[in-house]
Formats: C-alpha cells, structure tokens, sequence
C-alpha cells in the first residue's frame, strides 16, 4: 500500500497558521478567503493582504509550478510532438497579484505560428480556471536551437526531422 507523499503545500501549513474564513456578500454570495496568522499585527487591516508574505511567495510559487505543468502539454503547431516548452519558446511565468503573465520568445522574428501559440496558452489557462492572462513576447536574447531539450531533439529524429547537433558554448552568441 502506497502512502500519499505530503505536498510542499501541506508541510508548509504545518508551519504556518492558515485557516479560511467565510465573508457573506451583500448577494448572498458565500466569498472564501485564506487568512494567514503570521501577518503582524501592526498590519493596518485595509491592506487588503490576508496572507503573510512567505504565504504570498509559496503561494506564488506553487501556482508558477502548476501552470508551467499546464502549458508543457502544449505541442508546438509546426511540429507537433515537441511542446512549446520543450522547444524553448516558453521562457517564463511571472505572477503579479491576481494577474499570470507567460513570456515566450518566437523561433524567429516573423515565425507564423506565435499567435497560435498564443491562443493555447491563455485557452489552455482559461481551461484550467485561470482568467488574469497577460503574454508577453520577448525577442531578446533571440531564441536558439541551443534551448531545444535533448529529449526533444529524440522526438524530432524519431519523427524524422534532423535536430541540430551542436551547441554553441558562448550562449551570449546572438546577443
């Protein structure tokens, strides 16, 4: 019989003092809320911040985690069995307050298929209960084969496609 593994998440509330509260709307609507015991007392309460912030940075963290999870399903359009994270155009995950920014960098300058690739991502957020979508294209450093994973290079020549062989050792190169 297999045990369940504790989450980051549950050792973490160990140490931590979180409970929900329940605040009636004026709708009738039920609003949930996770308060944290460890934000300090001299916290003026209209700060609006109900998580202390090691709460806010785990927090963060664990959702950066979660939708970088979501996203490497993606597969590229062009090629379909390497995902966009595998091909390197997923570059980043920024969460700014209730707003998730994804920053991903084209193959190059006038590839066709970012605006596709744009609209899986926030379909596929949307899909997983996250609305707050910014996407941010970044054309520096410029993409390079060099950020193809060696298990994407595998599929590429399983599907027939030669995957570049060498990478260069100053990755500053193109920059």
């Amino acid at each position: 019989v297999m045990q369940n593994t504790p989450s980051i998440w549950d050792i973490f509330l160990l140490k931590c003092n979180h409970y929900r509260v329940l605040f009636p709307m004026q709708n009738g609507e039920i609003f949930e809320k996770q308060i944290c015991t460890n934000l300090r007392i001299e916290q003026p309460k209209h700060s609006g911040q109900f998580l202390c912030d090691s709460c806010i940075f785990l927090a963060n963290m664990l959702l950066k985690e979660k939708i970088l999870s979501i996203l490497s399903q993606i597969p590229d359009p062009e090629i379909p069995v390497i995902t966009i994270q595998e091909l390197g155009i997923l570059r980043d995950i920024i969460i700014h307050n209730h707003q998730v920014e994804v920053v991903i960098t084209p193959t190059y300058s006038g590839c066709p298929a970012m605006k596709q690739i744009e609209n899986d991502i926030v379909a596929k957020l949307k899909e997983n209960g996250i609305q707050n979508i910014k996407m941010k294209m970044v054309y520096h450093p410029a993409w390079t084969t060099d950020w193809i994973t060696d298990s994407a290079k595998e599929k590429l020549r399983n599907y027939g496609i030669a995957p570049p062989e060498k990478t260069t050792s100053d990755k500053g190169a193109l920059m």
